[in-house]
């Protein structure tokens, strides 16, 4: 049912609200998921490219992979690059700023896409497996900077740019020392003390 409510195209709704029971799946079954990785992951995958598929499931699928990522941990490396892949494109996406309906779109797109990171992140952190981000955390400092040039950018991003932030410190540590000291580091975290 579940991988049927996943494939929904025309029932945007009811993918969305499948992605949702996923991710609820994911957080109580934990690795018991990791035998079903390759489905979900190649729907979800379908989904992206589906032309027909609204704009407004997008971000809630990238997130999906976070959520995949941190439960099933290991089990997960076999599908790192090309979701990172996705990832990063997705991380590129730019808009009109002149309509706010578009700029709610990547504020909702960005949030999620730190979420699929963030969760990619830690699942492998947990498994020992981070050295298969090694050649992502290069772009992910260079996401995370640009969004904090962004003046439209919501606080929900920003909330999800500095956890993503912390857990490339905590996973790599003076390996991304350089990383760290850039100017806009401690501007971005100090935006959410107040």
């Amino acid at each position: 049912f579940l991988m049927a409510g996943i494939k929904s195209h025309q029932e945007p709704d009811v993918c969305i609200v499948s992605i949702g029971v996923l991710g609820d799946c994911c957080r109580a079954l934990e690795k018991s998921m990791a035998p079903y990785a390759d489905d979900i992951i190649g729907a979800l995958i379908a989904n992206l490219n589906h032309g027909a598929l609204p704009d407004k499931v997008k971000p809630v699928i990238l997130a999906a992979f976070g959520d995949l990522a941190l439960a099933i941990e290991a089990a997960f490396a076999p599908h790192v690059n090309p979701v990172m892949q996705l990832l990063c494109q997705a991380s590129q996406v730019f808009v009109d700023t002149s309509y706010p309906e578009l700029v709610v779109y990547l504020n909702s797109l960005r949030e999620n896409v730190f979420e699929g990171f963030t969760g990619i992140i830690q699942g492998l952190r947990e498994a020992k497996k981070e050295a298969l981000l090694d050649g992502y955390v290069e772009h992910l400092f260079a996401f995370i900077g640009h969004v904090y040039k962004d003046e439209f950018r919501s606080e929900e991003v920003t909330r999800a740019a500095v956890g993503c932030l912390g857990d490339l410190a905590h996973t790599y540590g003076t390996d991304v020392g350089g990383y760290l000291k850039q100017e806009w580091v401690l501007p971005l975290i100090r935006e959410l003390d107040g």
